[in-house]
């Protein structure tokens, strides 16, 4: 508890200086607002990333006074995880993807509310940013869905972002393949849990969004959130805005990731 205790009036001293509130120092260390509290009530330890961060962040801002009272206590965060070993790194591993999925949520949360605000018009569509863009068609019997991935782009954006290379990447899309089963397309793979639980509760109101809507000419538009899990095991946030062609059964998705 002292340990933390000391850290924690680093964080509160830190952010005096910096002049700072805790919402405000969370978005330079990219981080939840959550997790300042944290830090600065003695609730949990900042991970060696957040303490790469905030010397950096030091050291930017000419602030190495700041540094050198509670230099040896902060460095003792990375000592104490070299000596309690694998069970010390799986849980600092697991408060960084923590703070990653945190903010990569916010973000999604971001980019919904401004793609929201924006009428689901096809001139909106066509001035949509993205990094890549998909094309699917949907397979229907009955009430069950199955799928065709026709195309997919910017595989290059996709590898820089995510990890893997092109091959693997098209691996996961299968161009051209039919899968009669929705839910068994490799490219489920590159998702969270959370995101195919979002996918599959979208799918079961398909039917009847089909039937009530097929007599409605022109298309329609729907956000959807996504979390990717790169290649390294941590996680990268992005939005789909997909168009709905009804009399095709296709949709056409531009996907736009969230910036670190």
């Amino acid at each position: 508890m002292e340990q933390l205790s000391k850290t924690a009036r680093f964080f509160k001293v830190l952010r005096m200086e910096l002049g700072l509130t805790q919402r405000e120092l969370a978005r330079v260390l990219e981080i939840s607002p959550g997790s300042v509290y944290k830090y600065e009530n003695t609730q949990m330890k900042p991970g060696i990333r957040i303490i790469e961060k905030v010397n950096q962040l030091c050291d930017e801002r000419n602030l190495s006074h700041v540094i050198e009272g509670l230099d040896e206590e902060i460095h003792l965060i990375n000592k104490e995880t070299d000596i309690e070993g694998d069970s010390m790194n799986a849980n600092y591993i697991i408060d960084l993807q923590r703070d990653k999925i945190e903010h990569q949520k916010t973000e999604i949360e971001k980019l919904k509310l401004e793609l929201q605000s924006k009428t689901a018009e096809a001139t909106h569509w066509d001035a949509l940013d993205f990094d890549y863009t998909s094309n699917c068609t949907l397979i229907r019997r009955g009430v069950q869905y199955g799928r065709i991935i026709n195309q997919v782009t910017h595989l290059d954006v996709q590898s820089k972002t995510l990890g893997y290379s092109e091959k693997e990447l098209n691996a996961f899309w299968d161009v051209g393949t039919q899968y009669d089963d929705f839910y068994a397309h490799p490219s489920d793979k590159l998702y969270d849990k959370e995101t195919l639980k979002d996918m599959r509760r979208q799918m079961s109101t398909l039917p009847h969004i089909f039937n009530s809507l097929k007599s409605i000419v022109g298309d329609h538009y729907i956000p959807q959130s996504l979390l990717f899990i790169c290649k390294d095991g941590t996680f990268k946030g992005a939005i789909a805005f997909c168009k709905v062609e009804w009399w095709d059964m296709k949709i056409e998705a531009k996907v736009r990731f969230c910036q670190d």
